[in-house]
């Protein structure tokens, strides 16, 4: 079987994928085209036996190739050394864990023969759950179909799956390469190169299979994290590059259009979607996310920051997302931080206790910081406010949602300035040392989140004064994500985290009335790491007459509840956090049924 000329060369890169080697190699050599194909297999310095195997296809076989590197290398770098050696027209890379329908190939190549003008073709695929097994042996017909091609689409996403083909000369003549720097998205990122320059097509036919393991052994599964990040960057970059090769006029009718559908509420986006998903159901729409970050994109362009910004603080008060998030944090590092702190107090008709925080703040041995009061409450504050105005960096704010701390506490963190964020109830406050022991800490290691010990104070009140009758540490626990999950461990005024943080998993659900703080450490926890410094460097007031917000038992048991829903794929499987969940949701039933709270003991 020798063709100097083969149409179609198939790149194998194999490492420690001994099972599927001969299955793969086999299924190409049935492919209807086989006489016209060659099969190059790059072997990644692979600790098992490919080699042996592949020996008698090599002497029986004259357009089967093989390179092996004693080196490890990654998939991309395999793919561009087997790219190097082959003659083939077209190129394609063949997984070996996939399988192709018998004339996959032919109707690929053929495809591009007859289209100039496409540079990279693809299909859809089944779902395959047994290893090894044939395209036509499969039974389960669950099929992953792709998206038509558009560059923005494209953009969002990767559309070309797992089993594209594309024209050699992309690499032969316009020098465009794997990234080999890539360890999960370099498919992602050469598409998104190519798309710049040439169209993209999609067959709408099921030409091969995807193996979806179920001890999930894919590469995709276990680089999860490293994928989004990479496809995160790739997205960025040719956003950038794209945007950069817009008309004027394109650029005006994309921003009108993106401005607004990134702005349009929930209802109106999901009717626009679901009505060109009828008219057109190959030609997907994108998501809200991508229309926002490329608006985000777009008005950052043009110079547009604030706008850009305003979009993006629009979306993370509603969702969370890694993408949206990196950008927003990409345009705040842009314009630097004002303050290295930013301290976060949300009052409540409490102006006695307002000035002992803010008190507390004037002595502080660290000087770099602002102060964000907002009023949640009825009782004016200006004159107070206006009073500590020389001392510290203090500004008000005025909640138009009262009673609600969330809230509250999303207005300060939208106000914030400051590379660090730290919060202070205003019946709280803060030893001298405080801000200075977290700043400190956090400068000069790779921890996001850090939180000190509080020392809560019981009080009593005698002729309008409040003395304290007993002091003790309540909770110095170091950092235990599961604990975590059944109890707030943390008290607020103790935590300083820096905003990237909050950037990334988002602001505080405003459906919560209280544990609103217990909900984003939770979030915050789930992609960081916190640092516990055991020192009490804060003071937490618990009197028997304070108006309290979170004095409603009732309700603090259907926040509890509505945490547990949220929280509840989060240590399903440990039976120590199911029990310790239905304890305190527990706990808090009976309290608000008896509806005894003291406000001088433990809510626990």
């Amino acid at each position: 079987m020798t063709n100097p000329n083969p149409v179609v060369s198939a790149i194998i890169s194999t490492y420690n994928s001994e099972k599927f080697i001969e299955g793969r190699i086999v299924d190409l050599l049935e492919q209807t085209i086989a006489d016209r194909i060659e099969i190059i297999i790059v072997n990644s310095g692979s600790a098992e036996n490919e080699g042996k195997i592949i020996q008698p296809y090599l002497r029986n076989y004259t357009n089967v190739h093989y390179l092996r590197t004693e080196q490890r290398e990654s998939i991309y770098k395999a793919w561009n050394r087997g790219i190097k050696v082959a003659n083939g027209k077209y190129i394609t890379n063949a997984n070996t864990d996939d399988r192709l329908k018998k004339d996959a190939l032919e109707i690929l190549a053929s495809h591009l023969e007859k289209n100039p003008k496409v540079a990279i073709v693809s299909a859809d695929q089944k779902y395959s759950y047994t290893s090894n097994e044939k395209f036509d042996e499969i039974k389960r017909n669950k099929i992953r179909r792709w998206n038509d091609f558009s560059i923005t689409r494209l953009l969002e996403a990767s559309l070309t799956g797992p089993q594209p083909m594309w024209r050699a000369s992309l690499h032969l003549e316009d020098e465009i390469w794997f990234d080999e720097n890539l360890e999960v998205a370099g498919d992602y990122d050469f598409a998104c190169k190519v798309a710049l320059k040439y169209k993209l097509y999609h067959i709408p036919k099921v030409l091969g299979s995807y193996y979806l393991s179920t001890s999930r052994e894919n590469k995709e599964y276990k680089e999860q994290k490293k994928g989004i990040t990479e496809s995160y960057h790739i997205r960025n970059k040719y956003c950038e590059q794209y945007i950069r090769y817009l008309s004027f006029q394109e650029l005006e009718i994309k921003i009108h259009y993106y401005n607004k559908w990134s702005q349009a509420g929930k209802l109106l986006f999901y009717f626009w979607k679901l009505l060109f998903k009828i008219i057109s159901p190959a030609r997907r729409l994108e998501t809200r996310e991508f229309v926002t970050f490329f608006a985000v994109k777009l008005n950052s362009h043009l110079g547009l920051n604030k706008n850009a910004m305003a979009l993006c603080d629009n979306y993370l008060s509603k969702y969370s997302s890694f993408d949206i998030s990196s950008l927003r944090y990409s345009l705040t590092s842009e314009l630097m931080y004002k303050v290295s702190v930013s301290v976060i107090i949300p009052t409540f008709d409490r102006p006695n206790f307002l000035d002992d925080a803010l008190e507390s703040l004037t002595n502080q041995s660290f000087k770099d910081f602002e102060v964000i009061v907002i009023n949640n409450g009825e009782v004016k504050i200006s004159d107070l406010i206006e009073r500590f105005s020389g001392r510290i960096s203090i500004r008000l704010y005025d909640s138009e949602i009262k009673g609600n701390v969330s809230h509250a506490k999303n207005i300060g963190l939208k106000a914030a300035s400051g590379k660090y964020v730290a919060y202070l109830d205003d019946d709280d406050w803060y030893h001298p040392e405080h801000l200075q022991t977290l700043y400190d800490f956090l400068e000069n290691s790779e921890i996001m989140f850090a939180y000190t010990d509080a020392l809560v104070e019981l009080q009593d009140k005698k002729d309008n004064t409040y003395f304290t009758t007993k002091k003790f540490v309540e909770y110095s626990k170091d950092f235990n994500r599961n604990l975590l999950l059944i109890k707030d461990y943390i008290f607020t005024p103790c935590v300083m985290h820096h905003r990237r943080c909050f950037e990334v998993v988002g602001y505080f659900d405003e459906k919560l009335s209280t544990d609103e703080d217990m909900d984003m450490w939770i979030r915050m926890s789930r992609i960081y790491d916190f640092k516990h410094i055991k020192k009490v460097t804060c003071s937490v007031r618990r009197t028997s007459d304070t108006g309290s917000l979170t004095k409603d038992w009732s309700k603090m048991y259907q926040n509890a509840k509505y945490l547990n829903e949220k929280h509840s794929n989060y240590g399903k499987f440990n039976p120590i956090v199911c029990l310790g969940r239905k304890y305190y949701l527990e706990l808090r039933k009976s309290r608000a049924k008896r509806s005894q709270y003291g406000t001088v003991s433990n809510y626990y």
